[in-house]
């Protein structure tokens, strides 16, 4: 509706039918770039921190290189500590189903429970170093699911263990911490380098190489960040770019109404009147074409004076009324609602690339169930 009592160069004030308040348009504008920027920071950060225990895991075939606190990734021969009867055993149940499609069978075992055990033990490198390892209660371990027990036809418990003599890799942080088997240290008693898991995350051990499957990961959330960060500029620059040019370019002015003109447009038979306002800040200028509410446009005149957002760099984008203003369209709710999609197929892609160790065991095969 006109504000007669908030003239500018003696323009009437007019809000543009399809546009958001100042106040929700710079939220909106500002929410949507954070969100998308939000999962890009995601994906770089994790890029970064693979990245890094690549590096770290190529470093653990250098027998000589010291060991500080921080984190880092060791490679060594499995030695359990005095007193321990295992290293780390990982026990997964799987439920299994068959079924049967034109005469041709197919199984899968799906787990059901998992359960790990873990007790503190020793890494001895090259050089002999031994280093006491504590995995937490989730650690993931990387080693063959090669252990097998049928409890009935269609139950059985698959197993990994850490071996006393086995090769592995072992990712997390070095601390100084209590060592039972280390050197004493005066009053506070033995004590040295102790692996943990890194805050945050979760300790990673594994039997074989682990450089690969970092850089492997790195990879994979490089692609991420600049696929999530192409698809966001591109869809936010479509939905908020008009606003931002009238934010950043625009300016107030005040125009000349040169036509007013209701029109309507029919959906499926569903009949929607719209009232269109042309106006003109100068007679070489093209118009601002806008719409606005029946209301105003009722109390609206030829030849009157009303304020306008223009862009002189690109008209068309400029609207009727003093604010830079995002559009009340369908595309602010698309906007929101590919950023949802994106967010579940990134985080749908993250579920995909992990090993069997950070997801729940589906084992599938053709005929019907068997050891």
């Amino acid at each position: 509706m006109i504000d007669l009592g908030s003239a500018l160069d003696g323009g009437a004030r007019i809000a543009p039918t399809l546009t958001l308040s100042a106040a929700f348009s710079l939220v909106f504008a500002g929410s949507g770039a954070l969100a998308f920027a939000g999962l890009v920071g995601h994906a770089l950060v994790a890029a970064a921190r693979h990245r890094r225990m690549a590096t770290a895991a190529k470093a653990s075939f250098q027998p000589d290189r010291p060991y500080v606190a921080g984190e880092i990734v060791l490679h060594g021969r499995v030695a359990t500590a005095d007193g321990a009867t295992l290293a780390v055993r990982v026990e997964v149940d799987q439920d299994g189903t068959e079924t049967e499609s034109s005469g041709v069978w197919s199984h899968a075992w799906t787990e059901v429970s998992r359960r790990i055990f873990v007790e503190p033990f020793y890494l001895v490198d090259a050089a002999g170093r031994r280093t006491r390892v504590e995995p937490p209660d989730d650690v993931l371990l990387v080693d063959a699911m090669d252990g097998k027990i049928m409890v009935n036809l269609a139950r059985r418990t698959c197993s990994a263990e850490l071996t006393p003599g086995e090769e592995v890799w072992a990712a997390g942080v070095l601390v100084v911490a209590p060592d039972p088997e280390g050197p004493a240290h005066g009053y506070r008693g033995p004590s040295g380098l102790v692996l943990k898991a890194p805050p945050s995350r979760r300790m990673l051990l594994s039997s074989e190489p682990l450089g690969a499957r970092f850089e492997a990961k790195a990879r994979f959330f490089r692609r991420w960040s600049a696929l999530l960060g192409l698809a966001g500029a591109l869809v936010w620059a479509t939905v908020f770019g008009p606003y931002l040019l009238r934010a950043v370019a625009g300016e107030t002015r005040s125009a000349t109404i040169t036509l007013l003109e209701p029109y309507d447009t029919d959906d499926d038979g569903h009949v929607t009147h719209h009232y269109r306002v042309l106006a003109s800040v100068a007679p070489t200028e093209p118009n601002v074409d806008d719409d606005v509410h029946e209301e105003t446009f009722r109390r609206l005149q030829v030849g009157q004076s009303i304020v306008v957002r223009w862009v002189p760099s690109m008209p068309q984008v400029s609207t009727l009324g003093p604010d830079a203003a995002v559009g009340r369209s369908p595309l602010v709710i698309l906007f929101w609602g590919l950023w949802v999609v994106s967010a579940i197929i990134y985080r749908s892609r993250i579920h995909a690339s992990m090993g069997w160790y950070e997801k729940k065991v589906v084992d599938k095969g053709s005929g019907k169930l068997g050891f």
